[in-house]
């Protein structure tokens, strides 16, 4: 059943009362926006923080402090239906959506659940723990992982049981895949485990890398002889073997791996991990009530902070405009308003804007980018050195301000291409790092690959186009620009790959950002 409403553009913004205070809750990986009582933030805000440190146990991953500007971004919104505008069509069909985007990473979620397909209802949590999974997977490697893997890893997280002790059950069965996983047509395996979305997308089995997916990365987790194996895949891969030999090297026998999955799939009962979070230090959380400027904006501001994917550019200026001045005086409408400002390409306002949000707010860094975001546009606009020069004084004082946003380090290095300069090492530099704080940025990795070429270093662009290659959500004409691109440097023809990924590649990639 497909959701077949009729709504008139004054009707796609986030329904929520005028009247209505938004609460920000912040804590160490997190700042959470939500129209919502104090308490309920709060607890939400701490469950959040529970699941992240029982994620982390598992992975054995370290815990390092995070800038501001690189803390997720929670927006939690009324209900699916607003999740799906907000996505870009009200019919999507989807419970919340994850983008690791340099300018910030982001989780849509809804507050309310209900069923919007007729084939599965898929609770809030379920959802953002599955999206958050992607972003700690990939907050310590910058590795290709095909879909399959990705997918069904944050499938294995993605149902966690908060005890009543204190402790947290992770891997527990997906009961939302239950239909799948037990009667659903898997896809062969060596085509899952090739990770060729294309291949699966013709063939109709691309869904299978959720609950396929899952199954398998269950068993392989599970299983005490198929230990290490996962790490020996990705591995092979990243060192060059394709991945359909990485994985007969790493698996073995594909058909008695496929048999026992077989076999698997019907288990009666299924193990799960329990993390004793008695000795795990859960991070605080501090939760205070937005202004009444901010409560008004924030549905502009989310519009805003996605890209506009339902509603337009010069809608969401028209109404932030307005609320600006009712309420010049609130940092949070000023800088939503420089950011749409510049979004229009009204640079000389939005440099304002953001000139007045930091007079009122000098600690945050997000006045400092969009003044020298403003600053490339004007000095684009007129061939102005002096103005690339000063914009890019911006870029190192927010810096200075925040070392782990990843935003500045990239803005640094685009105001030498903007330029139509020669990226001097410490861009390149900085670009890398980049990259390593929003690794879920294919534009960015992108140009990284067309850096290298353009400085014959084939190697290496080769590697860092390789897990563009294996993302399962770009898109299949991306995913063949960048597979064409690889299989032609991987040829010797330097050339033909890298007009591919100037002439096509990237001009996509520039056009999916927000």
């Amino acid at each position: 059943m497909r959701l077949g409403l009729l709504l008139s553009a004054a009707a796609l913004i986030v329904a929520s009362p005028a009247a209505a205070k938004w609460q920000q809750a912040t804590s160490k990986h997190f700042v959470i926006y939500g129209d919502m009582p104090l308490e309920e933030m709060q607890d939400y805000a701490r469950r959040l923080e529970t699941f992240d440190a029982a994620a982390r146990v598992v992975r054995a991953m370290k815990d390092p402090d995070v800038g501001d500007g690189n803390r997720v971004q929670v927006f939690v919104v009324p209900t699916m239906l607003d999740v799906n505008r907000i996505f870009g069509s009200a019919e999507a069909g989807i419970g919340g959506y994850y983008e690791g985007n340099v300018n910030g990473p982001f989780i849509i979620t809804p507050r309310k659940a209900r069923q919007i397909l007729d084939y599965r209802k898929l609770e809030p949590e379920t959802v953002f723990f599955h999206e958050y999974t992607h972003h700690l997977q990939l907050q310590n490697t910058n590795k290709p992982m095909p879909g399959w893997l990705t997918e069904g890893f944050a499938e294995f997280l993605a149902n966690p049981i908060f005890n009543k002790d204190g402790s947290v059950m992770l891997g527990t069965p997906a009961t939302h895949r239950a239909e799948y996983i037990v009667k659903g047509q898997f896809a062969p395996l060596p085509e899952l485990l090739e990770g060729r979305i294309d291949k699966l997308g013709y063939n109709g089995d691309w869904f299978m890398i959720y609950p396929q997916g899952w199954l398998l990365n269950h068993y392989l987790i599970f299983q005490p002889s198929r230990r290490g194996q996962i790490d020996d895949y990705v591995n092979r891969i990243s060192n060059g073997e394709d991945s359909l030999t990485a994985a007969r090297h790493a698996f073995g026998d594909l058909g008695k791996l496929e048999d026992e999955l077989g076999q698997y799939r019907h288990s009666k009962t299924f193990k799960s991990l329990r993390i004793d979070m008695t000795k795990v230090s859960i991070p605080t959380v501090a939760v205070s009530e937005m202004s009444a400027g901010a409560s008004e904006v924030m549905k502009y501001r989310i519009y805003s902070k996605t890209g506009y994917k339902f509603l337009s550019s010069a809608k969401v200026l028209t109404e932030v405009r307005a609320i600006a001045a009712r309420y010049p005086g609130d940092p949070i409408v000023l800088r939503t308003l420089a950011e749409v400002e510049y979004d229009n390409d009204n640079f000389d306002q939005a440099g304002k804007a953001a000139d007045a949000a930091a007079k009122l707010d000098p600690k945050s860094v997000e006045p400092l980018l969009y003044k020298g975001r403003s600053l490339l546009g004007l000095a684009k606009k007129n061939n102005d050195q002096e103005m690339f020069k000063q914009a890019r004084s911006l870029f190192i004082r927010a810096n200075k301000m925040d070392h782990e946003d990843p935003e500045p380090l990239y803005l640094y290095y685009r105001s030498f291409r903007d330029a139509n300069q020669q990226a001097p090492a410490g861009a390149i530099d900085a670009l890398n790092y980049a990259i390593t704080l929003a690794p879920r940025d294919p534009y960015l990795q992108a140009r990284l690959v067309d850096e290298y070429l353009r400085q014959n270093r084939i190697k290496e662009a080769a590697t860092a186009l390789l897990p563009i290659v294996y993302l399962p959500h770009l898109g299949l004409s991306r995913l063949n620009d960048a597979r064409r691109a690889l299989e032609m440097l991987k040829a010797g023809d330097i050339k033909g790959g890298r007009d591919l990924i100037e002439k096509e590649l990237l001009p996509k990639l520039a056009d999916d950002r927000a």
